[in-house]
């Protein structure tokens, strides 16, 4: 069987979730099947290290193009080699490759909880190739039961048509590749909370924030931090001069900026809490990769962050400082770094990416044994 694969987004430098997610996905596809051939589409190349994972039974295609690269170029490529199956990591499924067997996995349809975060051209678009995908796919992936429900409400799409594979956990594979070395980026000794992801409204960084320095107006004594990883915006530019700045404690709120995973791992691993409140999350990777680090986690009670988080943590209300107050006072006065050991375990069980890629190779043999 002939599988073709959209690894665009494998290649690109500075991997976030969905980057991760085909990274890696494709990395042990290659680990446990050596029987069935694999076409890999790129606009660019891939990194070294993913290709050097690659058994003789992968061929990476170049497919030179610049706009419309998937609509056109990769759908035109596709086609012309006859594919078993096609399978696109990242929900943007071509319309000239609508009527041919293939697989599709939706990360999440944050648009549609959080509108007022996308503008209209970028809520159009994922509204439209959503539609698409989950419409023309023969089958649908997603993440997590919370993923699942969303389809089902707000495209209506069949239950047999959706398939739950929860994603594997990215630190454990920067460790591996690090051979457990800690990253140079790790914070002084100082006490923090920890934080990555894009520093905008549908991440809850505000409440984050305005929560932290509550604590801190309530603990002046704690020398406790808010370290906060990932790209800034408009929007918290604004809010860091309305909110942070002309408190007391702005020192404490420390921006690093966009960070990579081998930097994140050695400062997930020295923080004393991860804090993840978030309002939207398809899946949530960082609370996979808190967990593994065996660090105390703040997360919202809600899906998926409550089906993930591992036993322990602290289930808040994403609405409500004060709820995010109590947690991070219960964590301070509950957690000792000396008791984490074996914490993560239990998640390492249940969550690895080869069982990611073992579940998708099943439904892509499923897929290209169905008459058109």
């Amino acid at each position: 069987m002939l599988i073709g694969i959209d690894a665009s987004r494998a290649a690109k430098d500075n991997r976030s979730g969905t980057e991760n997610y085909s990274y890696y996905l494709i990395k042990y596809l290659a680990k446990i099947d050596q029987e069935n051939d694999y076409i890999l589409y790129t606009q660019r190349n891939l990194p070294s290290q993913l290709l050097e994972s690659l058994g003789p039974n992968f061929k990476v295609k170049k497919v030179f193009g610049r706009t419309l690269w998937s609509q056109w170029y990769l759908a035109r490529q596709a086609k012309k080699d006859k594919l078993g199956v096609f399978f696109v990591p990242s929900h943007v499924l071509p319309f000239l490759y609508g009527q041919k067997k293939s697989v599709v996995t939706i990360h999440g349809l944050e648009y549609k909880q959080a509108k007022n975060q996308y503008s209209l051209s970028q809520r159009l678009y994922l509204e439209l190739t959503t539609w698409w995908a989950q419409k023309k796919a023969k089958m649908l992936i997603v993440p997590s039961e919370a993923s699942k429900n969303e389809l089902i409400k707000f495209e209506k799409t069949p239950t047999d048509k959706i398939k739950v594979i929860p994603h594997g956990i990215v630190a454990k594979e920067i460790a591996r590749e690090l051979k457990h070395q800690s990253s140079n980026r790790a914070i002084h000794k100082t006490p923090y909370l920890f934080f990555i992801g894009r520093l905008e409204a549908r991440k809850n960084i505000f409440l984050i924030v305005e929560s932290f320095l509550k604590y801190k107006q309530e603990h002046p004594h704690d020398g406790l931090q808010l370290v906060l990883a990932g790209n800034s915006t408009d929007e918290f530019a604004a809010f860091r001069k309305k909110v942070i700045k002309p408190s007391l404690f702005f020192k404490d709120v420390i921006e690093l900026g966009y960070v990579s995973d081998e930097e994140s791992l050695g400062i997930m691993s020295n923080a004393d809490g991860f804090i993840f409140p978030s309002l939207s999350e398809g899946f949530g990777l960082p609370l996979l990769d808190a967990a593994y680090a065996q660090v105390p986690i703040i997360t919202s009670n809600s899906p998926p962050m409550n089906e993930i988080a591992p036993p322990g943590s602290y289930l808040v209300d994403p609405n409500s400082v004060d709820s995010v107050v109590a947690s991070i006072a219960k964590l301070r006065k509950n957690e000792d770094k000396s008791s984490r050991e074996g914490r993560n375990k239990k998640i390492e069980k249940l969550y690895s990416w080869e069982k990611t890629a073992q579940k998708t190779l099943q439904v892509l043999e499923k897929v290209a044994s169905q008459k058109e």
